[in-house]
C-alpha cells in the first residue's frame, strides 16, 4: 500500500519539474542544456531523501492553509 503512494508521489514530481524545469536548484539547472530536462529531473528526484521528497510534494501540491490529521 505505501509503495503505491510513494510511486505515486514519485511520478508527480516527476512530472511537475518536467513542466516546471525552472524550479529545479541551481546545481542541477545549470546541466539542463548538456544533459537534457528528462536527466536532471531524474537525478534530482533519485537524490532525494524520503522525506526530502515528501517535504517537496508537501510543499508543491498541498495548500497551506489545508491541515493534515494524522
Amino acid at each position: 500500500g505505501e509503495e503505491i503512494k510513494a510511486d505515486a508521489m514519485l511520478v508527480q514530481l516527476f512530472e511537475y519539474y518536467m513542466e516546471h524545469p525552472d524550479q529545479l536548484p541551481p546545481l542541477y539547472a545549470a546541466n539542463l542544456t548538456e544533459d537534457g530536462e528528462m536527466r536532471c529531473v531524474a537525478d534530482y528526484i533519485a537524490g532525494m531523501t524520503d522525506n526530502y521528497a515528501v517535504d517537496k510534494y508537501t510543499e508543491i501540491f498541498i495548500p497551506t492553509g489545508w491541515h493534515v490529521r494524522g
